[in-house]
């Protein structure tokens, strides 16, 4: 999680509120520039999860690609774990599309576009205005795409998801068709 606002519920978040990650960082001694950027958050985040993979002597695995995840699935150790790095909100880009790019070098991937407050991106399902993608967003949205970086909705407005799906190249009903999907199962 990369922003969370003072405050926090359900129904209806202001970007604008304080932001408790700024001050959770500064008290837990982050580098200075994670009380104000985002992305320096996950720059930080990224590194104290390689320094946990190094510590961990193959108990946790990054999994970065297909392929990362077949070999991770294939030679699976007793109690590993494989850890994907993903961004709860957009609001790690810090605005620029172009930190896409600088989040695929980290590791990230998986991106919520939203999480509990709308953004320069996305509206949120718990934002105030809770609409859809905006130009950035559908920029953002094509290159995480071209990244393979995996879209999060999680969060999202319907406005948002209404729109993702209707705009992305690969929406999640062309590659996994109900056809194929494995029958619900009950919990009785």
């Amino acid at each position: 999680m990369t922003h969370a606002p003072k405050g926090i519920n359900i129904r209806s978040n202001s970007a604008k509120k304080a932001d408790m990650i700024g001050w959770l960082a500064k008290a837990s001694g982050w580098p200075a520039v994670t009380s104000t950027s985002r992305l320096a958050r996950v720059r930080h985040e990224a590194g104290l999860l390689a320094d946990a993979v190094k510590r961990s002597e193959g108990g946790l695995v990054p999994i970065r690609s297909k392929a990362d995840l077949a070999a991770f699935l294939a030679g699976r150790k007793d109690g590993a774990v494989g850890a994907l790095l993903s961004i709860e909100g957009a609001q790690a880009l810090d605005g620029k599309i172009e930190n896409v790019d600088a989040l695929y070098e980290l590791g990230v991937r998986m991106a919520g576009l939203t999480h509990f407050v709308d953004n320069d991106v996305a509206g949120s399902a718990h934002g105030t205005e809770k609409g859809g993608l905006t130009e950035l967003g559908r920029k953002v949205l094509a290159r995480l795409e071209d990244k393979s970086i995996i879209v999060d909705l999680a969060h999202a407005s319907q406005k948002t998801v209404d729109e993702v799906l209707a705009t992305s190249k690969n929406p999640p009903s062309s590659r996994t068709p109900a056809s194929t999907r494995p029958a619900p199962t009950s919990a009785i």
